[in-house]
């Protein structure tokens, strides 16, 4: 803007030495001219910046890399009118860590559109978050800056890594199903009703299920099976996080397999020192999870979640409870 000040202020020195030198009215309308220009180029150009559309995406890294991502924008210039150039700062960051990182880019408009890209690497699981800050677009002189409205920021899943089962997963789920097998298999100990999302699918009905022509599910006459609980605490160092995400997705996928639903409890919230709980039957529900969980910053520390447990009263029987710490596993452990 500066460059762009100077070069009109020497136009405009020049425009008054003509008027002064050479009489006539040649300069007198040159200065007048000449003094308008910045007047008119603002009024040419706002209507255009004003009407910009944007759009903001983030997208996998297109190599595939592990937690590599490419934040994309494209603007649109609805009415075509000139605009010399847009500024603005680049922030992506990490809203379950809190990895962020921030860059200035500017670029030459014109009439037409515009899109770009910039690759970001993402080391930690959680929600990552790019935005336009300081936004604003120059007149086709460059004089004027003009404010513009960021778009909504664009938000992607980082999510954990493949990993094994971590140990007491098979256990866990063994003693689950000795336990479901032990209730009986007898038609009169069980009522039926209509399948829902979630339910396992070992529970449901064939037969009558064929002749009913909708799935049907077998329910226990003496109540539902308490299902699995896995307990965690979700704050403190972001590298014992990560594990314990990456432990508590390869733990929920092993159970679905199966058709066991998991029961996730575990201390967090913005302190750490809030009980939480959550019915996770599937990916989706495993997804909808990582999105409430990480789209806020991990607490630096908090309370065990077994402490909480205590504290309000909820019942942790050991023979369906998985803990899982996050910790790495010792020598000679699997």
């Amino acid at each position: 803007m500066l460059s762009a000040w100077a070069g009109y202020l020497l136009l405009l020195a020049a425009a008054a030495l003509f008027y002064v030198l050479f009489t006539g009215w040649l300069g007198g309308y040159l200065l007048a001219l000449v003094l308008l220009l910045p007047l008119a180029s603002l009024a040419l150009s706002l209507p255009a910046a004003l009407g910009l559309r944007f759009r903001l995406d983030i997208r996998p890294g297109e190599q595939g890399g592990d937690g590599q991502f490419s934040l994309e924008w494209e603007v649109r210039n609805k009415l075509r009118l000139p605009i010399r150039r847009l500024a603005f700062r680049l922030r992506v960051e990490n809203l379950f860590s809190g990895q962020k990182g921030e860059r200035r880019s500017q670029t030459a408009l014109g009439c037409g559109d515009w899109r770009d890209s910039v690759p970001f690497a993402m080391k930690d699981c959680g929600v990552a978050q790019g935005s336009f800050r300081f936004l604003r677009a120059y007149d086709c002189l460059g004089l004027f800056p003009i404010p513009l409205k960021a778009p909504a920021p664009a938000r992607e899943l980082v999510w954990p890594r493949p990993a094994d089962p971590p140990a007491g997963t098979e256990a866990l789920a063994a003693g689950w199903e000795a336990k479901e097998g032990g209730r009986g298999g007898g038609l009169e100990e069980y009522s039926l009703r209509e399948y829902q999302p979630g339910d396992p699918l070992r529970s449901v009905h064939w037969k009558v299920s064929s002749k009913l022509d909708q799935l049907t599910v077998r329910r226990p006459e003496g109540g539902e099976l308490p299902e699995p609980i896995l307990l965690f605490e979700l704050w403190g160092n972001m590298e014992r996080l990560n594990r314990l995400l990456d432990q508590l997705g390869a733990c929920c996928q092993w159970m679905w397999q199966r058709g066991i639903v998991c029961r996730l409890v575990w201390a967090g919230g913005p302190d750490g020192r809030r009980l939480l709980e959550y019915r996770a039957a599937g990916p989706a529900d495993w997804q909808s999870f990582l999105w409430q969980v990480c789209g806020q910053p991990a607490a630096s520390d908090g309370l065990a979640a077994a402490e909480l447990a205590e504290q309000e009263g909820l019942p942790l029987a050991e023979d369906r409870l998985l803990y899982l710490d996050g910790l790495e596993p010792k020598e000679g452990e699997p």
